[in-house]
């Protein structure tokens, strides 16, 4: 019998979070070769050997949750599907920072992190730089610096324009949580208190998924892709107090993004002077970040193929229509970028 204030609907989302938190799944240990490291930082190479002839990705997830969104299994792989199709996939696996990391902001990331793998692995000829959500804005603001280094950038569900995101973000109990969080003289701000700000932004999406993760059946490919996607979201990254307050306060409820006020290494970040082509994706169903916080980028940065797939955020990487929806048109952005730079150095 439902309790006095219970009603069914909340009783079908609970059942589903109670069948996730009891299905027991443990993630498979996957050992990637590591090319690179510092600190906790690790790159990891997603191709079995590095071949000069082929073109070269580094990928840039966001420094909220772990890489492997990008690699959940061998059929749900986009990192392996591009590294299969004919590609150097290499992947920054950013790992929790220390509490003595606490300063680190996205500056210190791409200088510290980012740029000396890129010089590495950009030695032979200019690669191409991805990044995903807020991944994105450090894969931007890399190649507005260091546009010598780049061939091609994509990025994918990278929000700018974060006004499109007041609902959202300027919720009163979202708005009071970043306050108290950024007022803590805690050097780290915990992955789990990060899950709860995206909960109170939308607690329906949070119920309704798991109302739907209750009516799947048991160990279906749909139950699987549940449960993964699920642990990766639960398996939430630290930020550092530098970071969350760029992120949470400077782009969140600051709009420095659009507004031109966000500097790292004391220059504005403006994307029209990025000259390489650049690849935006803008899930039409992305809930976290809006197709229109993205669609400025499209407007702003010169060279740009602009998609906008029938899918979510995390649905364009591993849904059912994810081969139509984002890793065939990227696949094809890439090959298409390395054949022109092929061509450029052939007629020098």
């Amino acid at each position: 019998m439902l309790g006095l204030h219970q009603s069914e609907d909340d009783a079908l989302w609970m059942k589903g979070l109670l069948r996730y938190q009891s299905c027991g799944y443990v993630r498979p240990s996957h050992k990637h070769n590591i090319i690179w490291q510092k600190n906790q930082v690790q790159c990891y190479a997603l191709h079995s050997e590095h071949n000069n002839a082929k073109p070269t990705m580094l990928w840039i997830p966001s420094l909220i949750n772990r890489y492997y969104i990008l690699d959940i299994n061998h059929e749900l792989s986009l990192l392996r599907f591009l590294a299969q199709s004919g590609m150097n996939i290499y992947v920054i696996d950013w790992h929790h920072p220390h509490a003595e990391q606490a300063y680190y902001d996205s500056g210190y990331y791409i200088a510290q992190y980012i740029m000396p793998l890129v010089k590495k692995l950009s030695a032979a000829a200019p690669i191409h730089l991805a990044g995903y959500c807020a991944g994105g804005l450090l894969a931007l603001a890399t190649v507005c610096h260091y546009q010598v280094h780049f061939a091609s950038l994509s990025l994918l569900a990278t929000p700018w324009d974060f006004s499109q995101m007041q609902d959202v973000v300027q919720h009163p109990l979202c708005r009071g949580a970043i306050q108290h969080a950024l007022q803590t003289r805690s050097p780290l701000l915990h992955g789990a208190y990060i899950n709860w700000l995206f909960y109170l932004m939308n607690p329906q999406t949070f119920k309704d998924k798991y109302a739907n993760f209750a009516t799947i059946e048991e160990k279906t490919q749909d139950y699987m892709r549940f449960v993964m996607v699920e642990h990766w979201v639960n398996d939430a990254v630290a930020l550092t107090q530098a970071f969350a307050k760029e992120c949470l306060l400077d782009w969140a409820q600051h709009n420095n993004t659009m507004k031109g006020m966000w500097h790292v290494r004391d220059a504005i970040i403006n994307p029209a002077t990025i000259a390489c082509p650049t690849f935006i994706a803008a899930p039409k169903r992305d809930q976290i970040v809006p197709p229109n916080s993205v669609r400025p980028l499209a407007d702003i940065i010169p060279h740009t193929h602009y998609i906008t797939p029938d899918a979510g955020h995390v649905g364009m990487i591993v849904g059912k229509n994810r081969h139509h929806a984002l890793w065939h048109p990227l696949r094809d952005f890439v090959r298409s970028c390395a054949s022109q730079q092929n061509r450029v150095c052939c007629a020098l």
